[in-house]
Formats: C-alpha cells, sequence, structure tokens
C-alpha cells in the first residue's frame, strides 16, 4: 500500500510511505543493486547500518545462478542473502534485451540463451512471476520488452502494446495463484489455529498449576496409604 505523504506545488515531488510485507520503505529512496542476491562490497550487516531500506534483486541473474532450486532450499532470497527488509526484484526484460544475440522474442515470450554456458531458456510473463514469486519479493515486475535506443517509432509503439499484453498475462497469473493461495492459506490457518487452541489449552499455566497440584495430592494420599 502506498502512501503519498507531502507535495510540492511547483515541481510536483511527493514524498510516501509504501507499506510491504517486509516493512515501510519512505520514498524517495535510494535502492542499492543486488544482483544475485547480494550488493558487492556491502553486507547485509552494513547495509542495515546504512539504514538501506530496500535492496533489488535480479530475476535473471538469480534464475540463471544459483537457480530456483537453491533459493526454494533456503526458504527464499530474503534467507538466502539474510537480509529481513524488503526486496524488489526486475522482471529480467533488461538482461534479456542486452543479450540481443542470443535471444527471439515472441507473443508468448522470451526465448534466449544464457550467459553463463549458452543453454537455451524461456521466460514469459507468467515464467516471470513464477520466478519472483519463488523469490519471495515484496515488489515484483511484470515482464517488458526494453526497445534500443534509437529506433524506429512503430518499433517502439508495437514493444509498449506487447508489454501492455504481457502485463495483463502476469495480473492474470496473480489473480489465479497468489490470491487463491492465500485464500486457502488463510482457511489452512484459521483450521490450524483452532486445532493449536485446543492443543495449546493444555500448556496454559492455569491448568498446568492445576496438574501440579492433583499431582502432588496423589503422591501424598499414596505416601500416607504406605504409611498406614
Amino acid at each position: 500500500m502506498f502512501e503519498v505523504r507531502a507535495t510540492d506545488k511547483s515541481t510536483k515531488a511527493r514524498s510516501g510511505r509504501l507499506k510491504t510485507g517486509h516493512g515501510v520503505i519512505e520514498t524517495p529512496a535510494f535502492m542499492p543493486v543486488g544482483t544475485q542476491g547480494s550488493v558487492k562490497a556491502v553486507s547485509s550487516r552494513e547495509l542495515r547500518e546504512l539504514n538501506t531500506q530496500i535492496v533489488l534483486g535480479n530475476t535473471y541473474h538469480l534464475f540463471v545462478r544459483p537457480g530456483l532450486d537453491v533459493i526454494r532450499h533456503l526458504d527464499g532470497l530474503h534467507s538466502f542473502m539474510n537480509w529481513d527488509g524488503p526486496i524488489l526484484t526486475d522482471s529480467g526484460g533488461y538482461q534479456i534485451f542486452s543479450l540481443a544475440k542470443l535471444r527471439k522474442i515472441t507473443e508468448e515470450g522470451a526465448h534466449f540463451q544464457n550467459h553463463v554456458d549458452g543453454t537455451p531458456a524461456f521466460i514469459s510473463p507468467e515464467i516471470a512471476m513464477q520466478i519472483q514469486t519463488a523469490l519471495g519479493s515484496d515488489i515484483v515486475m511484470v515482464l517488458d520488452e526494453c526497445p534500443p535506443w534509437p529506433c524506429e517509432y512503430d518499433y517502439a509503439a508495437r514493444s509498449a502494446e506487447l508489454t501492455v499484453r504481457w502485463a495483463r498475462r502476469c495480473k492474470e497469473w496473480k489473480k489465479e495463484n497468489v490470491e487463491r493461495r492465500t485464500r486457502c492459506r488463510g482457511k489452512r490457518i484459521a483450521c490450524d489455529s483452532k486445532q493449536y487452541l485446543r492443543r495449546s489449552y493444555r500448556y496454559r499455566p492455569a491448568y498446568l498449576w492445576y496438574r501440579a497440584r492433583r499431582d502432588f495430592s496423589r503422591i501424598t494420599k499414596t505416601k500416607r496409604a504406605g504409611a498406614g
């Protein structure tokens, strides 16, 4: 959720607060780039000491190396990079653009060879969202086509129209997957909470005190019976 805090009438500049699942960002903000899950020459501890509010991760590079299996095994990008603040990930569109000689863009997505070992790969709007969801990003970006500069007007117009269509597909994927999963998780948490409350009753202080008195009484009666 974004909230505008102040505006300047003469320049239209504004400041605001952006709330995410891992913290609040005061805007405008400087965002260090952690391409492969780390900001070069700066540790996570130093980022905190510098009052860094948000870090950027690169979807394409993280997808290629270390790969999603490693990130998933370590419970997401936050855990992987030892960072508990907000993370924004780009869509990988610019990196695909920079691989002009190794990629082919179609309506379905981008076919390319990764820059590490030349392995063929494919990223569609849906896959871009899947990758960023697996990373656990707080702010995700839609897959976009980045036209070169200079370029013809018609090419730029076609590129913008393609990006809009891809953005709609990203939104549809999120609606069908992330939001549905959140609703299901909410129902499951509600059920689990009821079971937890029933189980946790056994560990409430009042019940523990009652059990201790009951056991002490039984031990006392047993000793008296034995002495008699």
